[in-house]
């Protein structure tokens, strides 16, 4: 009779965690078709993952606005600045190997920087915290950018700092200019080379592209964000030498293997990580929201890293102490008619996929002011 009532117990709990997912799915859906519907949105892929168990993996849409061309969960779509986090993972790994020490002045390691540049240290480079002027500038319809990194940085070496280092924020481009020269000053090897041969290969991400690889693949079409009555294809392309902050490409399957070998220590030890995943202090005392280029915040009981890539894409890392309880949520989209701001629509699937009731309601009240 025990044996019998243990068995019937067990099978109730699997029921209610396989109907607890089921509600999940529907739900996560049904969020997705009204942000499609609110926000007009033509492309989604969107992605759950707790620790790692597969909780939620869906797409809906086109590819393009011809809409002949559905989206699938392996469409690839351009990834906009979510691309810095593959720089990032690199210089982690050479923290780890003290090879590079982020506080140390950058004029450390390159020393033919601007000389008001040398003494600002190597964390600021990822926290967007330097004052370094922008290097490109744009209008409606294309990027100006000069011909190459080197012309790039010497054409700004009589520009003033745009502020203090470290007194504020400001998101800036240049800053990535840098970190790929210091990467590929301290390994000798091209900045394609790295992410290929380090992060790429090692994790089989077959479908996800930095520029200047020499491959081809079809990625769903870009279009700007806030596009209006229409979606506008998105015309800004970057410089093969930008490709530490912009054009890289991938899915939502690659993006989630990436993070998850992240988290679980594989590419960098999990107590670098906790050290370099802590917001910074400004020098009035105030809180950089960025920890080692990563947008840092608390969601209830969870820390939580990520990135947003061109406005319309983001993606999020969620963590507890010691990193043994983690998160994955990855949103993509490929542009919008009314300018939703990506952390809101992430935000549209972590209050409800969250397993806590105090998180997912700390989310969705940080949603309504964003």
């Amino acid at each position: 009779m025990k044996t019998l009532t243990l068995s019937a117990l067990c099978l109730l709990l699997l029921l209610g965690c396989a109907r607890q997912t089921d509600n999940l799915q529907e739900s996560l859906t049904l969020q997705m078709q009204s942000n499609a519907e609110t926000h007009g949105l033509l492309a989604q892929a969107v992605l759950v993952k707790h620790n790692n168990n597969l909780l939620f993996a869906h797409a809906m849409g086109d590819t393009d606005i011809s809409r002949t061309n559905p989206v699938t969960k392996d469409s690839i779509f351009p990834i906009f600045s979510v691309s810095k986090l593959f720089a990032s993972t690199l210089l982690f790994q050479l923290v780890e190997q003290n090879k590079i020490d982020l506080d140390n002045p950058i004029g450390e390691y390159l020393e033919h920087l601007p000389k008001v540049w040398q003494p600002i240290p190597v964390a600021h480079f990822l926290n967007h915290s330097t004052g370094l002027p922008e290097y490109f500038d744009y209008d409606d319809k294309q990027v100006f950018a000069p011909e190459s990194i080197d012309t790039a940085i010497q054409a700004l070496s009589n520009t003033p700092l745009q502020f203090k280092p470290n007194s504020t924020i400001r998101y800036n481009q240049t800053n990535y200019l840098v970190i790929k020269l210091l990467l590929e000053k301290i390994t000798k090897q091209p900045y394609s080379t790295l992410v290929q041969t380090r992060i790429l290969t090692p994790l089989e991400m077959h479908n996800t592209f930095i520029k200047g690889m020499n491959t081809t693949f079809q990625s769903v079409t870009a279009y700007l964000p806030n596009s209006g009555d229409a979606l506008q294809v998105n015309p800004y392309t970057f410089p093969v030498y930008a490709n530490t902050h912009s054009d890289a490409y991938s899915n939502i399957h690659d993006l989630s293997v990436f993070l998850s070998a992240l988290i679980n220590g594989e590419l960098v030890e999990k107590s670098v990580l906790e050290s370099l995943w802590q917001p910074s202090q400004l020098r009035d005392g105030s809180r950089n929201y960025f920890a080692s280029s990563w947008e840092y915040e608390e969601v209830g009981n969870w820390q939580s890293v990520g990135h947003d890539g061109g406005g319309v894409l983001r993606v999020k890392l969620l963590f507890k102490e010691n990193m043994t309880d983690s998160i994955i949520i990855i949103y993509l989209t490929n542009g919008n008619l009314d300018g939703v701001w990506s952390r809101t629509l992430i935000n549209t699937i972590e209050n409800k996929a969250l397993p806590d009731r105090y998180s997912r309601f700390a989310s969705w009240v940080d949603g309504l002011f964003h």
